[in-house]
């Protein structure tokens, strides 16, 4: 595994390239995991293939410069699309940490948010004024409200009513209910499975769960993104690690709202295969 941090730099070099594609050319060397391909005993419509995360608002930082903000966004590219996972809680900022990381904002051809929190819910309004193209997947039980708007803005909806697939190689988890709903989005990469969830207020074991039975015979390469800890004591969080590690979980990202305390807990548990969430990161599978 090759570890190198992202910078702003790194960045700016694509500011020549005319599409999105050629800049991942040059920021996929920014984070870097590599390894071995994991057998997998289940048919799948074609083979998983590379995958690209780039988290685009967090209230954790990796890169100086970029804007922080309560709150969760990631940009997911594979071969076939490229995905906004939540929003965070400005639409503003969203777009200017996107266009400062050099990726645009017209590429993306869906959204899925995880729930309807206003730190992941709250920068969809302005990030569909940018692109009306792209469709929102938002759990069923959002409000009315949220349909209007996103019509408003020009762009279509579909409500998520169960788990199953968004596009090839990337599925939901469907709402899991702990009094809010929440979906998750899990992506086939070539290394596994990468479970990302915007603030697991079902469980984040919960959530493993479901990607797992979702995907049973694919290993789980990451779990990344909000954890929801923040009041988690050390009892808690140590139930969750032995949890993930029954579950097979091989790599850990925490950010958000999972708290300094459990982060510490996960760097502690996890080692080098610990990476530090948070804003301006930037993952390459394989």
């Amino acid at each position: 595994m090759t570890l190198i941090r992202p910078t702003l730099t790194t960045y700016r070099r694509a500011m020549t390239r005319s599409s999105v594609a050629a800049a991942l050319s040059i920021v996929a060397a920014s984070f870097v995991i590599a390894s071995g391909i994991w057998g997998s005993t289940q048919p799948v419509k074609k083979e998983a293939g590379w995958v690209r995360i780039f988290t685009v608002f967090d209230n954790y930082a990796v890169v100086p410069g970029l804007q922080t903000g309560w709150g969760f966004a990631s940009v997911v590219t594979t071969p076939d699309a490229t995905i906004l996972f939540d929003t965070g809680a400005n639409g503003a900022v969203l777009l200017a940490n996107m266009r400062q990381m050099k990726l645009n904002p017209q590429a993306i051809q869906a959204v899925v948010i995880s729930h309807v929190h206003g730190d992941h819910l709250g920068g969809l309004k302005g990030f569909l004024t940018e692109n009306r193209n792209a469709t929102a997947h938002i759990p069923a039980a959002f409000p009315d409200s949220v349909r209007q708007m996103i019509h408003a803005a020009g762009a279509e909806h579909k409500n998520v009513t169960d788990a199953g697939e968004i596009v090839s190689g990337v599925y939901t988890t469907g709402p899991l209910d702990n009094g809010l709903e929440e979906q998750a989005l899990v992506v086939d990469a070539s290394d596994g499975l990468v479970v990302m969830t915007g603030c697991a207020h079902p469980g984040i074991v919960r959530i493993v769960k479901a990607a797992h039975e979702q995907r049973p015979n694919r290993p789980i390469a990451l779990v990344m993104g909000g954890f929801h800890l923040l009041s988690a004591g050390r009892s808690e969080v140590s139930r969750i690690i032995q949890a993930f590690r029954r579950l097979g979980v091989k790599r850990v990202a925490p950010s958000h709202c999972t708290g300094d305390a459990a982060r510490r807990q996960f760097q502690k548990a996890y080692g080098d295969d610990y990476i530090a969430g948070g804003l301006g990161r930037i993952i390459k599978l394989p």
